[in-house]
């Protein structure tokens, strides 16, 4: 956040300098409020600039991730976003960090990664059961015995087109057919 601020303060400053050139240029004709304008216009321009970046930074930074799913957003005082919405925010997941919990189980451990604009990364580790069609967030309650029994996990049955579980067992369907 830091460095936003410090980008997009230089942006304004970088557009009040041209607003000075091209007044001077102009033999001083331009009116007063050129300078205010332009300044403010290219913070403006900076701003938006890194709403819609972010995603694409984000993810380089990752690697090889699946993104699973996105969240984006509108908001009245970023009327622009009405055009096209920039994503805020997204969910996703190493396929060559996942793990199965016993040879042919069909019981994987995915270390999720939640990914938010201004807001730390959150890495949570979850058991997904694609034969069973459902998911369940590792705690401390959770153990694993040595041939691959869970014990203490709070599964949740959720639908066939939920976006992790699809996404997880989605190669592994196609893998059987």
């Amino acid at each position: 956040m830091f460095w936003s601020l410090i980008a997009t303060l230089l942006a304004g400053l970088a557009g009040a300098g041209i607003a000075m050139l091209l007044n001077r240029a102009t033999g001083r004709r331009l009116p007063k409020w050129i300078t205010p304008v332009f300044a403010g216009g290219f913070m403006l321009a900076a701003t938006i600039g890194q709403e819609y970046g972010w995603f694409g930074s984000a993810r380089a930074t990752m690697g090889d991730v699946t993104v699973i799913q996105t969240r984006e957003q509108q908001a009245w005082w970023q009327p622009w976003t009405y055009l096209r919405p920039f994503t805020r925010g997204f969910v996703a997941y190493d396929p060559a960090e996942t793990v199965e919990i016993g040879a042919d189980s069909g019981i994987y451990v995915v270390q999720m990664q939640v990914m938010e604009r201004w807001q730390p990364a959150i890495v949570l580790p979850v058991l997904i059961d694609c034969g069973a069609g459902a998911r369940a967030e590792i705690t401390d309650e959770v153990s694993f015995s040595e041939d691959g029994t869970i014990a203490g996990a709070e599964w949740l049955t959720v639908a066939g087109d939920d976006p992790i579980l699809s996404s997880v067992c989605g190669g592994e369907a196609a893998d059987e057919t």
